[in-house]
Parts: structure tokens; sequence; C-alpha cells
């Protein structure tokens, strides 16, 4: 009896008088031990007051042993619980940023040739194939072409007129002209003279090549010698030869023309069924004429070919009047059925 009312009375003062969290541990499993597992003993205690005391150190054990460390508290079970959530969602980033660092590598390595982030010291190239059309096709080309002193009064000449639309359809491989280069002598001749001759010597040239990169060259005159005319003609297109050419000289001038460059017929693995554009001035960049009929001042260094402005008021094409310049042809080209 005199055990128990010491285990009672002194042991919530050994608890809170212990300094270390392992004595204050071990000091409240015994407590425990001592008040409530000798169930025969604690039934022969014949003080009711006694018992009252044992009873009343159980219960103010557990807030002891919170306090002192025999239990976690709310507030230390709650930081354990942030910060194994916060581990648990930096391993989580941790492995994303990873997988995106690995799969970022693999793009670059196919884009750029590195693998495993080392370079390999190639570049790769990014091969795209185009579709290619099938069979042999037919595009009509028809102008309306309105070269007049209304439309550009700007030193109109007396005898203005258009020279024959020359051309070809052709590969990737040839050009009769092109912008921001230098007239080849086929262009020229056709700027400055209206002839066909020089372009069309270059056409069969590259018809002989192996494999051909050209088909039959073209020449359709305009309807009458007039700046206010038409061109038409018939031409042929193939799943090697897709790309149309064509100039046709603004006359008389110094090297000024109209023309389309490498016009691609097939799309996608489709011809195209109908094409329509205006047709603004070139200067052909192989003389230094600036008026009509100015005389002929050849340059020895041609300069590369370029459209005129058509805001530029300073032009001669330009129209003052109406403050723009109007295109010189309208042309339509259309697949045959």
């Amino acid at each position: 009896m005199k055990i128990y009312s010491r285990v009672a009375v002194l042991w919530p003062l050994h608890i809170s008088h212990s300094s270390s969290p392992q004595h204050r541990n071990t000091a409240c499993a015994q407590l425990h031990e001592g008040c409530s597992t000798d169930k025969t003993d604690t039934m022969n205690l014949r003080s009711t007051s006694l018992l009252a005391l044992c009873l009343l150190a159980l219960l103010a054990a557990p807030a002891l042993c919170d306090k002192t460390g025999g239990k976690e508290s709310r507030k230390e079970m709650l930081k354990k619980k942030v910060k194994a959530k916060k581990e648990t969602v930096k391993a989580a980033a941790e492995e994303t940023v990873k997988k995106v660092t690995e799969e970022t590598g693999k793009k670059a390595a196919e884009v750029t040739g590195k693998k495993g982030g080392k370079k390999t010291g190639k570049k790769v190239k990014k091969i795209v194939e185009e579709k290619s059309c099938k069979g042999d096709v037919k595009y009509t080309i028809q102008t309306d072409c309105e070269w007049t002193r209304k439309t550009h009064p700007v030193d109109y000449p007396k005898k203005a007129e258009l020279s024959p639309l020359c051309g070809t359809v052709h590969s990737k491989n040839y050009f009769l002209w092109r912008l921001d280069d230098q007239a080849r002598n086929g262009a020229k001749e056709i700027a400055e003279t209206g002839m066909c001759n020089s372009a069309t010597d270059e056409i069969r040239n590259c018809q002989n090549q192996v494999p051909p990169a050209c088909q039959e060259p073209f020449s359709f005159p305009c309807s009458k010698k007039s700046g206010v005319c038409s061109h038409g003609g018939e031409v042929t297109a193939t799943p090697d030869h897709t790309y149309l050419s064509f100039q046709s000289m603004i006359a008389p001038s110094p090297d000024w023309s109209i023309g389309i460059d490498a016009l691609q017929l097939c799309k996608d693995g489709e011809w195209i069924e109908e094409y329509e554009t205006y047709l603004y001035p070139l200067d052909m960049g192989t003389d230094e004429g600036t008026t009509f009929t100015a005389k002929d001042a050849p340059n020895g260094l041609r300069r590369p070919i370029t459209p005129f402005d058509p805001k530029d008021a300073s032009s001669i094409f330009y129209n003052k009047k109406k403050k723009k310049t109007f295109p010189i042809c309208l042309v339509l080209i259309t697949l045959q059925e």
C-alpha cells in the first residue's frame, strides 16, 4: 500500500523533473505499469483515497508526458507531416525535371547531332520530302494587260507595247530570272529588246541536261502591239517539271519587264487548279536609263533584279493623281481538265 501511494504521489514529480527525454519516457512507462498493469494488487488497495491518487497520477502523467516528450505533440506531428509532404513533392518535382531534361536532350540530339549532352561534331540536317504530283498535265496562261497613259501617266511613250511572253516549265535546277540575282543573258535580252532568242538557247541547253531540267520553251505574243493587250497559250507540266517561269519586256524601256519566277504548280502532291496574280514592273539591272525612251546606258556590272516600289511616289510607274502604282497585267493560270 505504501508502495502504491509513493507511485501515485511521487512519480508525476519524477517525470516533470527528469531532464533527459529518454528518462522521462521510461518514467512514464513505469507509472503506467505500477498503477494499471497488476489488477490484483490494484484491487487489494483498501483506501479509496489512495486509489484516487493513483488514478489522478495516471491522468496527470499523459499531460506531463506530452509536455516533456513522452509522446509527440500535435505540433510536432504536423511538422513531420509537412516535412514528409515537402520531401515527397520535392522528389516528384526532381523526377519530373529529370524526365523533361532527358526528353529535351533526346530532341536536341535528334536536331543538332548531340548525344547524352555531348557534341558529336556532326550536324543532322532535317530532310523534308516533298510530295510529288502524278501524271502530266496542261495549263493555260492568260494575261490581261493595261498599261496606258491613264494608268501610268508619267513619261508615257507614244509606241507603248508588251513583248511576247517568253518562258518554260522547269525543275528547281533551273531559273529564267530571279529576284536579287543578276540577270542572265536570256533575261537581259528580253528586258532590253523583247527578243526570246538567248532565253530559248538557255532553255534548250537546260533540256540537254541529264536528267532534263526544262520542258519546251514557249513564246506567246501579245494580241496587239499596244499597252492594252493579252497573252495566251498552253504549257505542259510533269512530275519532274513543276515550276513555271516567264518574262515580257515593257517596251520601250531601258530594261524593264514583267514576269513570274518559278511558280510552283504542285502543292502537297496535288496540281493547283488555278493561280491569279498582278504583274508589277521589274528593273532587270542591266541598263542605267531612267526614262522609257532613254538612250542605251549599259552598266558593266549588272545590278540585282529588283521590283519597282509601288509606294514610291518618285517612281516612273507611280500614278500621283491616284496615289498608287497600278499593275501592268493580270495573269490567270488554269489547270486543264
